[in-house]
């Protein structure tokens, strides 16, 4: 197998008061197509087609990305990784639903901190 990861310095203590969950945004968004391989979705297709998966957390200081696949298709996960962090399309339709999902996430967290 082969994995990559990639921790940003940057976390949900960073978010500015008046855009909380903007790291949290940020997270989901880097997956969502780049300049170079513009597919939503693409970077998880191709990940599971290697026999492997990709995920990224948020944490209070630091947003991790990380993957695993086959050792055949290091070099292009790294291609497709690092475009992630080069050129992103950040498309209307992907913010503005990834908006209600990172909302949708925060209120469950809520919710379950209350309990």
């Amino acid at each position: 197998n082969a994995a990559g990861a990639l921790t940003v310095g940057v976390g949900q203590f960073h978010d500015p008061p008046e855009v909380q969950g903007l790291a949290h945004f940020l997270e989901h968004m880097l997956f969502l197509g780049t300049k170079k391989f513009p597919e939503e979705s693409g970077f998880d297709e191709f990940c599971g087609q290697a026999a492997g998966y990709s995920n990224a957390y948020t944490s209070m200081n630091s947003t991790t990305y990380h993957w695993i696949l086959s050792h055949e298709h290091l070099q292009e996960a790294l291609d497709r990784f690092s475009s992630f962090f080069i050129e992103p399309l950040f498309t209307e339709s992907a913010t503005e639903r990834e908006m209600q999902a990172v909302d949708s996430e925060h209120n469950k967290n809520i919710q379950e901190d209350s309990q």
